[in-house]
């Protein structure tokens, strides 16, 4: 029998430059899916609004070789 990782890496396997993580039994989180534990609309937006600005500043910006809040592509 596969395992879940198994069929990911299967189903993923054409696609360039992917990177599968293993995760384990808890991989649902408040930072992960912070609607799922937080009920308050206000407070939920927040939480996605900061986490797209942490991948943002950590993955994306680095790659495109802005280095400062105003940067011009």
């Amino acid at each position: 029998m596969k395992t879940g990782l198994d069929l990911v890496l299967k189903g993923t396997a054409d696609i360039p430059r992917l990177t599968v993580h293993r995760g384990s039994e808890y991989i649902i989180s408040r930072a992960t899916f912070p609607c799922y534990f937080i009920k308050e609309q206000s407070v939920i937006n927040h939480c996605y609004t900061e986490i797209d600005l942490k991948i943002f500043r950590q993955y994306l910006a680095p790659r495109a070789g802005c280095n400062s809040p105003l940067c011009r592509y």
